[in-house]
């Protein structure tokens, strides 16, 4: 049997399991954008707010680019960051469960560290690039800012938790999340957040949030697919660093010592 059949077998086995490790990582924002609309009805209901612009096409190059450093800082606001630890470790737990008794775990173990050293900014950079503007961010960042800001942020992010510790995953997280939260009453702290905001803030946030709930799904599409790939191509390269070993493993378990 030649080297190269084993490790595309291996991949493939795996390949399925690559994107059940994506779909949990990045439910915070879906959190963000089922609350929105709720919390955004609210402030028009209670007070004359100016009109939401019409739909903004995807961000030009004229636009004023989003930075490492901003989307870093808007991930880490918005609990995501901290959401997608907790979710991949999780994932990798169960999926560790699931590969061969006799795949090598220091090999496994080198892909975890692969996994959760990803710098989740520099992955969905070029899309967050391609949709929004650094204007655009630093409104949305508003709400996440101050006592209630952080306090939204935490608990949004622990129900998302929750949810993926409960076996939920993508979409189906995000809702169960959403649906505590208001179960809870927690749905409440976006609502308090937008009305500590002063006008200026306010205007900035809703401009900020129309944008943002017209390019929700592209944006979160491509990131998801961003992250899964670059999560694919780590196991691409773990496997092709350890070939040998795998090879020698799988062999042993094989043809094992009487």
């Amino acid at each position: 049997m030649s080297k190269r059949p084993l490790v595309l077998t291996i991949l493939d086995e795996w390949g399925y399991r690559v994107k059940d490790l994506c779909s949990a990582i990045t439910p915070v924002r879906i959190i963000f954008s089922v609350a929105l609309p709720l919390a955004l009805a609210q402030m028009v209901s209670a007070q004359s707010v100016p009109a939401s612009p019409p739909p903004l096409p995807p961000a030009t190059a004229s636009s004023s680019s989003i930075s490492h450093a901003q989307l870093a800082e808007y991930l880490q606001a918005a609990g995501t960051l901290g959401g997608a630890k907790a979710a991949t470790t999780n994932q990798l737990a169960e999926s560790r469960k699931r590969i061969p008794a006799w795949f090598p775990p220091n090999v496994w173990a080198a892909f975890e560290r692969k996994v959760t050293a990803i710098d989740m900014a520099e992955v969905y950079l070029p899309v967050y690039r391609k949709y929004l503007t650094a204007e655009t961010l630093n409104g949305l960042i508003l709400v996440y800012q101050g006592p209630t800001g952080q306090e939204f942020a935490r608990v949004s992010t622990q129900r998302v938790i929750d949810a993926i510790q409960q076996g939920s995953v993508g979409h189906a997280a995000d809702t169960n999340a959403a649906n505590a939260m208001d179960a809870n009453g927690e749905s409440a702290l976006l609502t308090k957040r937008i009305k500590e905001l002063t006008p200026e803030q306010r205007a900035a946030y809703q401009k900020a949030a129309a944008t943002y709930q017209t390019v929700l799904k592209p944006l979160d599409d491509e990131q998801n697919a961003a992250y899964a790939q670059k999560v694919q191509d780590l196991w691409h390269e773990t496997v092709k660093e350890h070939n040998a070993e795998i090879l020698a493993a799988q062999n042993a378990a094989s043809h094992p010592h009487p």
